[in-house]
């Protein structure tokens, strides 16, 4: 009972450490590194990792591909990352076709692949 506390319980260890690193890196950058959907041009964003857009009362995070695989997933296999997020319900696939990644007009940035992704019920302030 001791290991299964010090462990966090019987889930899968990779799975719950994939979450956790996706969770502090919204947590770190979720305001700093994305440009604002209503307002691309409000700020200079520097070291940008994708847009963000308020939808309803949390925000939905768009992020460029090389940020989702270099910094999102450094350290894991990005399919393994994405199917995790999936099975949490974090990371919307594209409509049309059915990939991970979905092509996206993204103010400020034009039309691009990227992965969309709702972390964690995040409430806007």
């Amino acid at each position: 009972r001791a290991w299964l506390d010090g462990r966090g319980g019987t889930g899968d260890r990779e799975a719950t450490a994939i979450l956790a690193q996706v969770r502090r890196f919204f947590e770190n950058h979720g305001e700093a590194r994305f440009h604002d959907w209503s307002n691309p041009d409000e700020r200079p964003i520097i070291n940008r990792a994708g847009v963000r857009k308020l939808d309803g009362d949390t925000w939905v995070y768009y992020v460029l591909p090389e940020t989702f695989r270099e910094e999102l997933c450094v350290g894991y296999d990005s399919k393994v990352a994405i199917k995790v997020l999936e099975e949490a319900g974090l990371l919307v696939r594209d409509k049309n076709e059915r990939k991970p990644a979905g092509n996206v007009r993204l103010p400020g940035i034009g039309s691009t692949r990227c992965y969309e992704i709702r972390p964690f019920g995040e409430q806007v302030a």
